[in-house]
C-alpha cells in the first residue's frame, strides 16, 4: 500500500515520543529530523504538523485527504452531499477514517464515500466513539454496524478492537470486554474491500429475515 486518503483534514497530536518512533521502526523508515519529529508530539490533543507530513515520512506516495473545510490542501467535499470525484475513485490503498464519520449526519454518504476510494483489496480503517464520548458528535458506533457494512459489501474484516480514552492500547474485541464505567471508549474496525461492486446498504441483521419481498432487490443477495 503506497496511498492512502483521509476523512477530515487531519493533523496528527502524539502524546508520547516513543510509540512514534515505534511507528517508524515499524515502517522500516528513518526518523524525520527532529524539528520536524518534535512537531508531532503534544499532549494537548489538538495537532499542529499536518498528517500528510506523517504519511510521506512514512513513506506514502500519493496522500489525498477531503473535508469540507479544503484545510491542509484537502479535496473540498461535503461529506452530506458530494459524491467522490471520477479520478478518485478506488484509487486509494488505504482509506481512513480516524474520528469524522461521527460529525456528518448522512452517514450512508459517509461510509459510500470510503467505499469508492478505497482499490480493491484496500484496506478501510475506521475509528469512532463507542461508549460515552458525550456530545462529542452525532453518533456513536456499535461493532455489529461495521460487521453489517462487512456483510453486504463482501470485506474481509481484518479486525476490531477498542479503545479506552485517553490510553493509546488497542484491545481485541473478542469475548467479553471489561469496561471501566464512566470512561469513554473509540471503536476501531479494519476491513479489506475484495470487489469492486458498488456499495451496498446494509440491513441489521435482526430483521434480515423479515424484509419484504418488494424491498429484497435494492439489497445484495447474501
Amino acid at each position: 500500500i503506497d496511498s492512502v486518503v483521509e476523512l477530515g483534514s487531519q493533523t496528527v497530536w502524539v502524546q508520547d515520543p516513543e510509540r512514534l518512533k515505534a511507528l517508524f521502526t515499524a515502517f522500516d523508515r528513518p526518523l524525520p529530523p527532529p524539528d520536524e519529529f518534535a512537531s508531532f508530539i503534544n499532549t494537548t490533543g489538538t495537532g499542529i504538523a499536518s498528517s500528510r507530513s506523517l504519511h510521506e515520512h512514512l513513506g506514502f506516495n500519493r496522500y489525498t485527504s477531503i473535508d469540507i473545510d479544503a484545510a491542509h490542501g484537502a479535496i473540498a467535499i461535503d461529506l452530506n452531499f458530494d459524491e467522490v470525484p471520477e479520478e478518485h475513485r478506488g484509487a486509494y490503498g488505504l482509506t481512513t477514517n480516524h474520528g469524522t464519520a461521527e460529525h456528518v449526519l448522512n452517514q450512508a454518504n459517509v461510509f459510500k464515500t470510503i467505499h469508492d476510494l478505497t482499490a480493491p483489496g484496500g484496506l478501510m480503517l475506521n475509528g469512532g466513539p463507542f461508549i460515552g464520548c458525550l456530545e462529542h458528535g452525532f453518533f456513536n458506533y456499535q461493532p455489529n454496524f461495521f460487521r453489517g457494512l462487512a456483510r453486504y459489501n463482501s470485506y474481509d474484516v481484518v479486525g476490531t478492537w477498542i479503545n479506552r480514552l485517553p490510553d493509546l492500547d488497542l484491545i481485541p474485541l473478542v469475548g467479553d470486554i471489561p469496561l471501566v464505567p464512566g470512561q469513554d471508549y473509540v471503536l476501531v474496525s479494519v476491513a479489506r474491500k475484495t470487489g469492486d461492486a458498488a456499495f451496498c446498504m446494509p440491513i441489521q441483521y435482526h430483521y434480515e429475515t423479515g424484509l419484504p419481498e418488494a424491498s429484497r432487490a435494492r439489497y445484495r443477495p447474501l
